[in-house]
C-alpha cells in the first residue's frame, strides 16, 4: 500500500535533463567479446584439469588465470585455435583503442553565437565515417547531439551551389576537406 505523503517532503526535481554516460559502444563490444572468449577458454582449463576457475571476474583475473595455465593450453589439441582467437581479439582492441590516421573535415562556422572559429570534425581511418570529435579551432566542442544540426546545415550549403575539396593537410598525415566557393 502506498502512503500519501504530505507535498512538503516531497522532492522537487529542477534543473536540465541529465546526460547520462558516453560509452564507445565499439569498444564495450570487443571487451564483451573479450570476456566471453577468455571466460569460454578458462571453462576448458577448469573442465579438462579439474582445477577451480579464476577467483574474481573480469578480464585481468582471466588473464591471469590463462596465463598460469598457457604451458596446458599450448599442449592442447585447440592450442592453435586459442592463438587464432586471441590474434583476433588482440587485432580488434588495438583497432578500438588505437585510432589510426585522421583527416578533418571543415564543417563550417563555428555555433557559438560570437564565435568566428572554423568548426571541424576528426575523423579516424576505418571508422564508419562518425567523427570521434567535431570542434572549432578556438576550442568550443559541439556535444554529439548537435551533430545533425551541422549536417543539416552543410547538406543547405551544398545546395547553393558550394562544393567540397580535399587537400593534404600539411604536416599531418591525413587529408584535410574544405568548403571552397
Amino acid at each position: 500500500m502506498l502512503a500519501h505523503t504530505p507535498y512538503s517532503l516531497r522532492q522537487r526535481v529542477s534543473g536540465s535533463r541529465a546526460t547520462g554516460i558516453s560509452l564507445n559502444e565499439k569498444a564495450m563490444a570487443v571487451r564483451t567479446e573479450t570476456q566471453n572468449t577468455l571466460g569460454s577458454w578458462a571453462r576448458l582449463v577448469v573442465d579438462e584439469c579439474g582445477t577451480a576457475g579464476p577467483s574474481q571476474e573480469g578480464i585481468r583475473p582471466l588473464v591471469s588465470f590463462l596465463v598460469r595455465h598457457s604451458g596446458w593450453l599450448a599442449a592442447h589439441p585447440a592450442a592453435g585455435d586459442f592463438a587464432e582467437e586471441i590474434a583476433v581479439l588482440v587485432k580488434s582492441a588495438r583497432r578500438v583503442a588505437g585510432p589510426g590516421p585522421a583527416h578533418r573535415v571543415d564543417l563550417g562556422r563555428c555555433l557559438r553565437s560570437g564565435c568566428a572559429g572554423t568548426l571541424r570534425a576528426v575523423v579516424h581511418d576505418g571508422d564508419d565515417a562518425t567523427p570521434g570529435q567535431v570542434a572549432c579551432d578556438a576550442g568550443h566542442a559541439l556535444p554529439p547531439q548537435q551533430w545533425l544540426l551541422v549536417a543539416h546545415r552543410m547538406r543547405r550549403t551544398a545546395s547553393r551551389g558550394e562544393r567540397v575539396t580535399r587537400r593534404h593537410d600539411g604536416d599531418r598525415a591525413g587529408v584535410r576537406e574544405e568548403a571552397a566557393r
